[in-house]
């Protein structure tokens, strides 16, 4: 499941990009780079299982090390409050 979310997220940005390079106008790009730092929203609920996937990709991509959850938690939610903003 956790590749689904990551795949989900790809393909987010992906298509949000396709989008605005063909309904951009040379006279309509500065409104576009503003728009473009606007974050997407989610619930807390998926920004919970956004979290838990990328903290165990962390993990795994540092060899499944020993006692470094906590750090891997809290690089993961900084990873996904930079792509996204949480409703409550």
């Amino acid at each position: 499941m956790g590749a689904l979310n990551e795949r989900r997220i790809e393909m987010v940005t992906r298509v949000t990009r396709k989008v605005t390079k063909r309904v951009a106008k040379p006279t309509q790009r500065r409104k576009i780079v503003s728009a473009r730092s606007e974050k997407a929203s989610i619930c807390s609920d998926t920004f919970f299982e956004y979290v838990k996937t990328r903290a165990y990709h962390i993990w795994q991509e540092s060899g499944y090390p020993h006692g470094n959850d906590a750090e891997d938690w809290k690089r993961a939610e900084k990873d996904i409050k930079a792509k996204f903003t949480v409703k409550k």
